[in-house]
């Protein structure tokens, strides 16, 4: 949860009151990131990553999920895909040359697999699949781990700058 200050009582009993200044605290939800990874194949790991899927979803402004993948995997450029709400899954290009405009994403040398999404204010979902390498993963116990986080800037806050959303989740 996220807490912003407002110049005047908000509506509903405030968490928080100094009759020294009237700031009021209340909560708003904060971006949301859900991650979830399965065994597709003997060798093949399927993500998902979903963000902002709240009941009153935030607008979002500059969203980037930056997801850090282990030693041991690595990422199928052809797989990863974006849906935005209910919709189609659309390809979501990797290292495009030139840079289009949002939504693409990256992959540097040290398996930092970061989306860049824009301005969002619904639902974002993102699948891709991982090779995974070295027979990871194939014993009575595997662990394959990775982590990911969503970074943004909500649309509101005190003067000119919007307050910093960040979650995380993982590894998973």
């Amino acid at each position: 949860l996220f807490f912003y200050r407002v110049l005047s009582p908000p509506s509903t009993t405030p968490l928080y009151s100094s009759a020294a200044s009237d700031v009021y605290k209340r909560q708003v939800p904060m971006g949301r990131i859900d991650k979830t990874g399965e065994q597709v194949s003997a060798n093949k790991m399927g993500w998902t990553i979903t963000v902002n899927d709240n009941p009153t979803p935030n607008t979002v402004l500059g969203a980037v999920i930056r997801d850090t993948l282990s030693a041991d995997l690595k990422l199928d450029e052809a797989s990863p895909t974006l849906k935005i709400g209910s919709g189609k899954a659309i390809k979501l290009p990797v290292n495009p040359t030139p840079l289009p405009g949002t939504p693409y994403a990256t992959l540097d040398s040290d398996n930092h697999f970061v989306v860049y999404l824009g301005d969002i204010n619904g639902k974002y979902t993102i699948h891709f699949e991982t090779l995974v390498e070295n027979g990871v993963g194939t014993g009575a116990s595997p662990t394959l781990e990775n982590s990911a986080s969503l970074e943004g800037r909500l649309p509101f806050g005190d003067g000119d700058e919007p307050y910093v959303v960040q979650g995380r989740v993982g590894p998973v």
